[in-house]
């Protein structure tokens, strides 16, 4: 994750075979979503919703999230990261 001013990026780089699927929940009263930006070859779909930044995919997964910070000292943002449907990791990322 990279700070530029009010501008929040996540770099995510994986690598599977199984299909994948990340999804980034986060406050939008702190957090604006931006848009999203592939840097692989593998076919990447995500959708994002009121909350959430979600993306499906299997193979070299690279992506980028950007975001517009809207208040300083937000919530952090929560990662989930599922495997099949089973959820595999959580992560809670603080700004």
């Amino acid at each position: 994750m990279k700070r530029h001013q009010n501008i929040i990026v996540i770099e995510t780089d994986l690598s599977s075979q199984q299909e994948i699927e990340i999804e980034f929940d986060y406050d939008q009263s702190h957090l604006r979503f931006s848009h999203f930006n592939s840097g692989s070859r593998a076919k990447i779909s995500y959708d994002s919703g009121e909350n959430y930044v979600r993306s499906l995919s299997a193979g070299d997964i690279q992506f980028f999230l950007f975001f517009t910070e809207v208040a300083v000292d937000g919530k952090p943002i929560g990662l989930k990261i599922s495997v099949m449907g089973e959820v595999r990791f959580t992560q809670s990322i603080s700004l």
